[in-house]
């Protein structure tokens, strides 16, 4: 029988979304959720490209009967079938971020080419993502199951566990997606390098920060003068103070280069790029987000630049 005429069960296009391969945008992942608009079908044009089904274990799925049994078989499985439906809908971003960190391996995923993303279970151990990508020979469905880095109680608030569970998960999956960017694009160009370390794009800011309009200028200078050059020492200082209560203690890391990427009269939020060391010798890059708040709220700009120098002043042993 025709391939593409399968039952409502397959709502998610498995076949649709590979004969409209090109009708699609896929840049709204990178952007914020609040941002993303799920593409719209203007036309339907037969296309000879054909949808292969991937599971976790990295083996085709050829026979598509078998394909609707697993996604069948799969519904109403986990928590609750509203929730994997709310998450589908409204964390599109976080999810085509976490299916490309944390594919499977042997099973690349390239952010830019999911055309398609939902979540097909979660519980309180893990949550199994299915995404569709979509290259110019043809499409593919990959599974993805993630484990959360702490387990839920069912007898506990686990829809909140669940919540901050993705969002320690979408934290990591953006630093690994931008390590593997590096990687990809060469991390020795400083240029690429410094341009990620200063990008105001999705700074997890600390609840203690708190702009005040009227020291925008100051902030700003602050900011400037502190990302020349000469002031690079200092500043991996100060990201390496700061990361000792941050980092994994199991690891060993050292910062490579650091810059201020916002300021305010409260504190400062960094970006350090960093190298971590297990203690089996296995060597990683990170992009790593540094908030450190003032021992006191700044009231002009004087007192802002005092206690940025009352920051660099107390990490000078980490000055190299």
């Amino acid at each position: 029988r025709n391939k593409c005429n399968m039952t409502t069960s397959m709502r998610h296009h498995l076949c649709v979304s590979a004969a409209l391969l090109g009708l699609y945008s896929t840049n709204g992942f990178v952007q914020n959720g609040a941002n993303f608009h799920r593409p719209r079908l203007v036309a339907y044009r037969p296309n000879p490209l054909l949808a292969l089904v991937f599971g976790p274990d990295g083996e085709k799925m050829d026979d598509w009967e078998e394909v609707e049994e697993e996604l069948h078989s799969l519904e109403g499985t986990g928590i609750s079938l509203g929730m994997s439906e709310k998450l589908s809908q409204e964390q599109i971003a976080s999810l085509a971020r976490m299916a490309s960190a944390f594919a499977p391996p042997g099973q690349d995923i390239d952010i830019e080419h999911i055309n398609d993303i939902q979540v097909l279970s979660v519980d309180g151990d893990r949550i199994e993502i299915s995404a569709i990508v979509c290259e110019t020979d043809g499409c593919i469905t990959a599974r993805v199951p993630i484990s959360f880095p702490t387990p839920c109680l069912m007898s506990e608030g686990i829809d909140t566990c669940v919540t901050n569970n993705l969002a320690h998960l979408d934290q990591q999956a953006e630093g690994l997606i931008r390590e593997m960017t590096i990687k990809k694009e060469n991390k020795d160009d400083d240029e690429y390098v410094w341009k990620m370390l200063t990008s105001t794009d999705e700074l997890d800011l600390p609840t203690w920060w708190e702009p005040r309009p009227e020291m925008t200028q100051d902030c700003n200078n602050i900011r400037s003068l502190l990302n020349e050059e000469g002031f690079q020492a200092e500043l991996r200082g100060v990201a390496t103070k700061a990361l000792m209560d941050i980092v994994d203690h199991t690891e060993q890391f050292k910062v490579q280069k650091a810059a201020i990427a916002a300021v305010c009269p409260s504190g400062i939020h960094m970006r350090a790029l960093v190298k971590t060391t297990t203690f089996l010798g296995d060597e990683e890059f990170k992009f790593l987000q540094v908030p450190l708040a003032f021992k006191q709220p700044a009231l002009d700009g004087d007192k802002l630049r005092d206690e940025v120098l009352s920051a660099v002043d107390a990490a000078s042993v980490y000055v190299e």
